[in-house]
């Protein structure tokens, strides 16, 4: 029988271990020169793995995902808003470039100006972005840190280039993800570092599905995996950008996010998780298997990088550890916290005494030009396709490495049904049956899938194959009543009413206590299966 179910939206439960980020705190700097103070007039750069040979250069835009919608049609007194009520999007994007010659790059208050998404749909005027700067310093005077400092820092050029004519490419693509609330640019450090070795990076804000505000739900969750997906359909139509090569990295909620990206866009070919809510007890354990997806769902190249030790519950290597079909890198930094994985947060803490709580920030700047020097790394073997791209050495102070390869990986599901359709049920059982032999908790397919894809064979002629379709069904859900309907149906259309009665009568007898089947359904399992029971003994009586 069809099912028409839909399954219910899961909330998210808190996420611990995983400090988000106050709304104030939206600077960044890169950790150069160790543990030297602020930069002053040098170029917010990065130590180590050092930048690439090529420019970069920066371009902001705002944008509309008009696949959906953002906020109300009417208000409350009748009035219309609009006329286009597509999410409004920031989009950010580093890339190789080809700067003026006598050309300067950008000041970091470029950045800080930026702020968010505007719900109008537009970029920041001049007076807003000068406000925004303004209420950025006016935060972090208030909080200890010093006028001269600030204004070091806000004047301080950035690497990148505004508006500098890219190079013509094309470049492998990766998409950032920023943590719970925060801005796309929030590690422009490392996006910039990523630019300079050759990638075309896209990053957006995090907000939730029909506000600004992020929420800490399923929503929100799906919402930035959504906005994720926008940014690779911008990347398809960009003339330097590859889409036939991306990777994925994101911090915090974000390196939750870009994991379930991963998981449900076969377009992804590797991802990272900086010190991700993937690494969360509830993520992990509740979430995931809600949404249908479980660590096993995950088939590519996969590092996370995270803060150590951190809570028990959260530990990192639960995910890692079930991933096995991806190859897995799991580097653990002891001496920081979770927070320091992003630029702009160590920007603060340095400037505003009481906020950090790591104090040995010579070991911070190590943590972070090595947090950068992994990143490249593992996109640079597992996207761009560098062969024996070198992972730093670290030492065991600093940082421990584990790495584990990939089991070879049964079919997905959509592998599994693409041979249902293209070479019949009865190669795809044999399939099936090969790899459950292999890991008999393997799931291939969901039920809904595999019955919708019977009833499109039935309905073309192609009855066997959907009988045996249908039988795949009730050998991987027994105690299904409606994958015993279908497959009774099945039978029927195909002449076989020897089988068919006793599908039937089997899904009559499971029907009472299905309790996936809602009342309405159990019904017509039992109205149809009775019918069809007397539809057989007719056909016997005629022969």
């Amino acid at each position: 029988m069809r099912s028409n179910r839909q399954p219910s939206t899961p909330r998210i439960p808190s996420v611990k271990g995983n400090t988000m980020l106050a709304v104030w705190a939206v600077l960044a700097l890169t950790l150069a020169g160790g543990a030297s103070g602020l930069c002053g007039k040098e170029p917010l750069r990065w130590d180590r793995p050092g930048p690439g040979t090529l420019a970069v250069g920066f371009k902001a835009e705002a944008a509309r995902d008009e696949t959906r919608s953002f906020g109300p049609k009417h208000g409350l007194n009748g009035e219309v808003f609009g006329p286009d009520l597509g999410r409004p999007i920031q989009v950010c994007c580093w890339y190789p470039a080809a700067p003026a010659e006598g050309s300067a790059p950008m000041a970091y208050s470029a950045y800080v100006g930026l702020g968010g998404t505007l719900p109008e749909g537009r970029l920041p005027t001049a007076a807003e972005r000068e406000a925004n700067v303004r209420a950025v310093r006016d935060q972090l005077v208030g909080r200890g840190a010093s006028e001269a400092d600030v204004r070091s820092l806000l004047d301080a050029p950035t690497t990148a280039f505004a508006g500098a004519p890219a190079l013509a490419g094309p470049f492998p693509v990766i998409l950032y993800a920023p943590s719970f609330g925060s801005w796309a640019w929030e590690n422009n450090v490392l996006c910039e570092l990523l630019a300079s070795h050759g990638y075309v990076v896209l990053a957006c804000p995090s907000m939730g599905e029909n506000d600004l505000a992020m929420t800490q739900d399923a929503a929100g969750l799906l919402a930035q995996e959504r906005d994720l997906a926008f940014l690779l359909s911008r990347a398809v139509a960009m003339p330097n950008a590859d889409a036939g090569r991306v990777g994925v990295a994101g911090f915090s909620w974000g390196g939750l996010a870009d994991v379930v990206l991963a998981m449900r866009d076969v377009r992804v070919d590797a991802v990272v998780s900086l010190d991700g809510s993937i690494r969360s007890a509830g993520a992990r354990d509740l979430v995931l298997p809600r949404l249908g997806l479980d660590a096993r769902n995950l088939r590519v190249p996969f590092a996370l990088l995270a803060a150590g030790p951190g809570d028990p519950e959260d530990d990192p290597s639960a995910f890692v550890s079930r991933a096995i079909y991806s190859e897995r890198l799991q580097a653990t930094f002891p001496g920081i916290v979770h927070r320091n994985f992003c630029s702009h947060f160590n920007a603060i803490a340095r400037l505003t005494p009481g906020t950090a709580e790591a104090k040995d920030w010579r070991g911070v700047a190590a943590a972070y030009d090595a947090t950068c020097a992994m990143v490249l790394a593992f996109v640079d073997t597992h996207v761009k396709g560098s062969v024996g791209a070198p992972m730093p050495e670290l030492p065991k102070s600093l940082c421990t490495l584990q790495t584990s390869p990939a089991v070879p990986a049964p079919p997905t599901e959509g592998q599994f049904l693409h041979v249902v359709l293209n070479e019949g049920a009865a190669r795809a059982r044999a399939i099936y049956e090969r790899a459950k032999k292999a890991d008999p908790q393997v799931v291939l397919f969901h039920e809904a899938a595999l019955n919708a894809l019977g009833y499109y064979l039935l309905q073309n002629g192609r009855a066997k194959d959907a009988a045996d379709a249908f039988g795949l069904n009730t050998t991987e859900f027994p105690d299904s009543a409606n994958a015993w309907d279908s497959l009774g149906e099945a039978c029927l259309a195909a002449g076989d009413l020897d089988e068919a009665e006793r599908c039937y009568r089997e899904s009559l007898r499971l029907a009472p206590g299905d309790a996936r089947l809602s009342a309405q359904t159990r019904q017509a399992i039992v109205t149809g299966g009775q019918k069809a029971l007397e539809t057989i003994a007719a056909r016997r009586k005629a022969r």
